[in-house]
């Protein structure tokens, strides 16, 4: 069996935090190619998108598409809803951002942390120094601070 030689090399690319394109140094973990070469990438794909959709052609595959299946090609729409079904589905979003809302308020007007509803140690903050801290430690790791 081969080894798989672009495979490594591009994982090898992506936990040095080297673009995959330009193999320029990223300024993100979060995406494995630089911001130029993610703004050239997303021009060319709406570019092609567009003249696809405009051609009569499915943007996604570039087969022949019926005017009745709307977008997408009949096999393409298939393929979307299996890959739809297997996502865990968020029925009210909104319901839920209320929920937390409601959740947060009972908890700051009690006077315990707002994330995990223990007893503050100052009452200056709304979180607990654990869960500050947490927050620190994942915003240093998101690279927001």
């Amino acid at each position: 069996m081969k080894p798989d030689i672009c495979g490594d090399v591009h994982k090898n690319k992506s936990s040095k935090r080297i673009c995959t394109q330009c193999k320029k140094k990223r300024t993100t973990k979060k995406y494995l190619m630089c911001s130029t070469c993610r703004a050239t990438a997303r021009k060319r794909h709406n570019r092609r998108y567009n003249e696809l959709l405009s051609s009569g052609l499915c943007p996604s595959c570039g087969s022949k598409r019926h005017p009745e299946d709307g977008i997408l090609c009949a096999t393409c729409k298939r393929k979307q809803r299996v890959w739809l079904a297997s996502k865990p589905r968020r029925i009210n979003v909104i319901a839920e951002k209320q929920y937390d809302r409601r959740i947060l308020d009972e908890r700051h007007s009690l006077g315990v942390c707002t994330r995990c509803g223990r007893r503050r140690d100052n009452p200056k903050y709304i979180q607990c120094s654990r869960c500050r801290q947490h927050s620190k430690d994942l915003r240093v790791r998101r690279g927001q601070q």
